[in-house]
C-alpha cells in the first residue's frame, strides 16, 4: 500500500500524470459511454480549469480528447495509463500552440512515450504497458501525424486585424536635374550595374551543365538524408522493443 502511494505521489508530483484528468475523472468519462455528448461536457469542464490547453480552440481540442477516451475504453487501457495518455496528448497540443513542425511533434511524442514506459524514477516512470505503447503509437500516427497540417490549421487561433489608411504627412518629389547635366556611368565602373547586366546575361552551356550537376547532387543528398532518418527511426523502434522486453 505504501509503495503504491509513493508511486502515485511520484507520478503526480514529478511527472504531472494527473494534470489533465485524475483516475476518477477518467472513470466518470468511461461510465458515460456511449453518450458522447456527456463525455464532451466532462472533458470541457476539465479543460476549462487546465491552463495548458486553455488557449487552444475548444471544439477541436475536445474532439481529440474524446477520440482518445474512446480509444482507451475500447482497448481496455487502465485508468492510470489513460491519465498518462491524456498528459501526452496535452504535451502534443502545446507544440501546435507553439507552431512546431511535424517532425518536432513526432519527436515529442516519442520522448513522452519513453518517459511513461520506463522504470527510472529520476526521469522516467513505468506506467504504459508494452501493448499500450504499440496501440497508442498507431493512434498517434492515424489521428495526429497523418493529419498534422489539418490540425495545425484547426488549432491555430484566428486573429482578426483591422487595417486603416491615413495620411500621416505630405511630401513632394525631389527636383529632377536636367539630363544635359548628367554624367554617363558605364556598367564596368559600377558594381551594381555590373551585377545587374551579368544576371540578365544568358547562361553558358557550361553553367547550365553545372546547375544540372548541382541539382542532381542536391536530390541525392535529400534521398540520403531521408534514408538516414528512416534508419534512425528503425533503430529507435528496436531499442524501445528491447527496453520493453527487459521490463517484462
Amino acid at each position: 500500500m505504501i509503495e503504491k502511494e509513493l508511486f502515485y505521489k511520484i507520478a503526480d508530483i514529478n511527472f504531472h500524470v494527473f494534470d489533465v484528468a485524475s483516475e476518477d475523472d477518467i472513470k466518470n468519462m468511461f461510465s458515460k459511454y456511449p453518450d458522447k455528448e456527456k463525455i464532451r461536457n466532462l472533458i470541457k469542464e476539465k479543460l476549462a480549469s487546465n491552463s495548458i490547453t486553455i488557449d487552444l480552440p475548444e471544439k477541436v481540442t475536445i474532439e481529440l480528447y474524446l477520440l482518445l477516451t474512446e480509444f482507451c475504453l475500447k482497448n481496455k487501457i487502465s485508468l492510470l495509463e489513460t491519465c498518462s495518455l491524456f498528459k501526452i496528448l496535452s504535451d502534443i497540443l502545446i507544440l501546435f500552440r507553439q507552431n512546431k513542425t511535424k517532425k518536432e511533434v513526432y519527436e515529442q511524442f516519442k520522448k513522452s512515450v519513453l518517459t511513461f514506459s520506463m522504470n527510472r524514477f529520476s526521469n522516467q516512470i513505468g506506467i504504459l504497458q508494452k501493448e499500450t505503447v504499440y496501440k497508442i503509437t498507431n493512434f498517434f500516427i492515424d489521428v495526429i501525424y497523418k493529419r498534422y497540417y489539418m490540425l495545425h490549421y484547426s488549432l491555430t487561433n484566428e486573429i482578426s486585424t483591422d487595417l486603416y489608411t491615413t495620411e500621416l504627412s505630405t511630401y513632394s518629389l525631389p527636383p529632377v536635374e536636367s539630363l544635359a547635366e548628367a554624367t554617363e556611368v558605364l556598367p564596368r565602373n559600377s558594381k551594381i550595374l555590373r551585377q545587374y547586366f551579368e544576371s540578365r546575361r544568358p547562361k553558358t552551356e557550361l553553367e547550365q551543365k553545372i546547375e544540372i550537376v548541382l541539382d542532381f547532387e542536391r536530390n541525392r543528398l535529400d534521398k540520403q538524408m531521408e534514408k538516414i532518418f528512416a534508419e534512425q527511426d528503425e533503430v529507435f523502434k528496436n531499442k524501445v522493443d528491447e527496453l520493453l522486453k527487459k521490463k517484462k
